[in-house]
């Protein structure tokens, strides 16, 4: 996968993605805003392909320092971070007010070039339509982008052109350095090379030769417990663990179940995950939602162990059993106590339990939910992740534990891939493109939740809030003190 991404930043023609990997491009590309819906497509210019050239001319005159009007907006470097697809990630966010702009709509350009020390540099273009409205003085739009970037020292030249030719430019330098544990969990670049926000995705007859059979679980809720439907966000961030979890592992799927524990239903289920499901999957997703629920859930009290019970068996009692039930995805509100005699096992083959929990909201939730249950009560294992270096910890983890079990089996065991680093395959992979958070506030909100959330509600301290009469209580020292 590394020589692959290289040869795209150096100018190498990239692999052509198939219809849905297209499809699934115009759900990833749409800009993360605040304010109006700033609609970007974000493309990494390849010097080879026809009309390369003139493009390139223009994008140079462009990042051009002028001395004409500039275009007022605001433009914050992304330092880069490791993202759930285990690669370094950088970028930018934008903010302008949008009564520069006419009001019956207007395509805004934009262009930016990487260049790494030493190396080659690479172009990148946007275009963002700023939909036609009323522009009042207050509105303001807001938008971002990023790329993949390996170890090293880069620079960045970035403008955005706007109406009469008005430019907003700015310039930046940024460096990415690593240690040896860094570099174990993402080698997917070579030092000083750029690359597009895409993720490549094998195919399933490729994936076949796997070793490691896993049938999973994808529990589809929002990361935020009060919302009701999924976001941009949400999806994103779903779909990419899902891909983390069979990129570069010695895991293949024997089936998808994406379910709602609140509505005790599933919405998607596949037996593998090629282009097609992987969209019917995202559609799934984008209709999902929890405003209602039906009265046959509330009237049932065991509904969701029912439901749960029923699901495992599915995969438990079959004649070919796969080596791991997985669960991912977000902390659930329900903490139901699961009987374990409710999983029926086959006597030859007993597959082991994982739960990959991601619980941003350990403080409002400080107690098992139900999947947590389920996974203890069969013995299993529970990941708590927040950062991608410890799900890229999980995923080894779980790979060496399926070994030992099945080595206690006496199954035949081939040699495991480990999950970094990456090893070259052969054909072409289904490219998928997703925003993967590109948004700094949504970052930060990872790092540490609980801050950015009650950042809100803390108050500034006021003098003139104490009462006039008020007298300081003395304090009280602690016994033995002095």
């Amino acid at each position: 996968m590394s020589d692959r991404l290289h040869a795209h930043a150096s100018g190498g023609t990239p692999p052509q993605a198939g219809p849905a990997s297209r499809r699934l491009f115009r759900f990833a590309a749409a800009g993360l805003l605040a304010g109006a819906p700033l609609v970007c497509a974000q493309d990494l210019i390849d010097p080879g392909r026809p009309g390369a050239r003139r493009l390139l001319d223009r994008i140079e005159q462009d990042l051009a320092p002028s001395n004409g009007d500039r275009l007022a907006c605001k433009v914050d470097p992304i330092a880069p971070w490791l993202n759930f697809a285990f690669r370094w990630q950088a970028g930018y966010r934008v903010r302008l007010p949008l009564r520069q702009f006419p009001e019956e709509g207007f395509a805004a350009r934009v262009a930016f070039r990487v260049t790494p020390e030493g190396g080659t540099p690479v172009v990148f273009r946007d275009r963002f339509e700023i939909p036609p409205g009323r522009r009042t003085g207050g509105q303001s739009g807001r938008f971002g982008g990023g790329f993949f970037v390996g170890e090293g020292r880069y620079r960045v030249e970035w403008v955005l052109v706007g109406p009469g030719g008005r430019k907003c430019r700015k310039e930046w330098t940024f460096s990415l350095e690593l240690n040896a544990r860094q570099r174990r969990t993402a080698e997917m670049l070579e030092p000083g090379s750029v690359a597009p926000i895409v993720l490549e995705w094998d195919e399933p007859v490729r994936r076949s030769r796997r070793p490691y059979r896993l049938a999973v679980v994808l529990h589809v809720a929002p990361l935020f417990p009060r919302a009701i439907r999924l976001s941009r966000f949400d999806r994103a961030f779903l779909t990419t663990l899902l891909l983390s979890l069979f990129e570069n592992t010695g895991f293949r799927e024997t089936a998808i179940h994406a379910v709602s524990l609140e509505k005790q239903q599933t919405i998607f289920e596949a037996s593998e995950l090629d282009g097609d499901a992987f969209l019917r999957l995202l559609e799934a997703m984008e209709k999902f939602e929890l405003g209602t629920i039906g009265i046959d859930q509330y009237a049932n009290p065991r509904g969701r162990i029912d439901f749960l019970a029923e699901l495992v068996n599915r995969f438990t009692v079959t004649p070919d059993p796969p080596d791991a039930v997985v669960f991912l995805g977000p902390n659930t509100r329900h903490t139901d106590k699961f009987p374990g005699r409710r999983i029926e096992r086959a006597d030859h083959h007993k597959p082991l339990f994982f739960y990959l929990h991601f619980d941003y909201f350990s403080w409002r939730f400080p107690w098992p939910d139900t999947i947590e249950r389920l996974t203890k009560s069969q013995g299993g294992r529970v990941f708590d992740i927040r950062k991608p270096a410890q799900l890229a910890r999980a995923l080894e983890q779980m790979e060496r534990m399926i070994e030992a079990n099945r080595r206690r089996a006496a199954v035949p065991v081939r040699p495991p891939r480990t999950l970094l680093p990456a090893v070259a395959k052969a054909g072409e992979p289904v490219l998928f493109r997703a925003p993967l958070f590109r948004d700094p506030e949504q970052i930060r909100w990872l790092e540490n939740p609980r801050d950015v959330t009650l950042r809100g509600r803390r108050r500034p301290w006021d003098a003139s809030r104490k009462r006039p009469n008020e007298v300081p209580r003395p304090r009280t020292p602690f016994p033995g003190g002095p």
